[in-house]
């Protein structure tokens, strides 16, 4: 009767971090995920964690910098550039120059 709904308890922790891991994710601003990254990078750089501790690390790193990309990416599309043409200022779209 149990059938797919069936997980042991190790599989049930696994999926319980994962969701929690989406919300705190969130809840979280650019400042206090790049804040996080800083602190992540400082740990990995010191090499007093053990491997396991430095994966687990590295995945919430890996996590944080695609969060802040895609932060990164939302605020580019919504930058207008605001340029002063025959005295009033006007919106341009923002365009990358690199």
């Amino acid at each position: 009767m149990i059938g797919a709904w069936y997980t042991t308890r190790r599989e049930k922790y696994h999926i319980l971090r994962y969701y929690r891991h989406r919300i705190d994710m969130a809840k979280k601003t650019f400042e206090t995920a790049l804040s996080r990254l800083e602190s992540i990078t400082d740990e990995l750089e010191g090499g007093e964690l053990s491997l396991e501790k430095s994966l687990k690390k590295f995945d919430e790193g890996i996590a944080l910098v695609e969060f802040c990309n895609q932060k990164l990416e939302e605020a580019k599309t919504r930058v207008d550039l605001l340029l002063k043409k025959e005295d009033h200022l006007q919106a341009e779209p923002f365009e990358e120059t690199f």
